[in-house]
């Protein structure tokens, strides 16, 4: 008889990492360059294991930071967005 398995999905999610991310000011989140569609704070986005570029954008500031996610582990971060007299061009 095999043995009995977890709920669909449990064996993938375990071979992801997690990203906590919060920001002042919130801002727009970009992942390795892809605009993932959510603002800060980010309570745990899936990540796989490895490393990854995170981007965070206001209208006036941005900051790229560099993370890396572990299976099974949480990277929480917090980032300051240093102010800027530049405006930058909207994504």
């Amino acid at each position: 008889m095999p043995a009995p398995q977890g709920p669909p999905g449990e064996t993938a999610s375990s071979l992801l990492g997690f990203l906590a991310l919060s920001s002042r000011p919130a801002a727009l989140v970009l992942i390795d360059g892809v605009d993932i569609g959510q603002m800060t704070p980010l309570p745990g986005w899936p990540l796989k294991p490895g490393q990854h570029q995170v981007r965070l954008v206001t209208a006036s500031r941005e900051r790229e930071v560099a993370v890396e996610s572990r299976s099974g582990e949480t990277h929480s971060e917090t980032v300051a967005l240093p102010g800027s007299s530049r405006r930058l061009n909207r994504l």
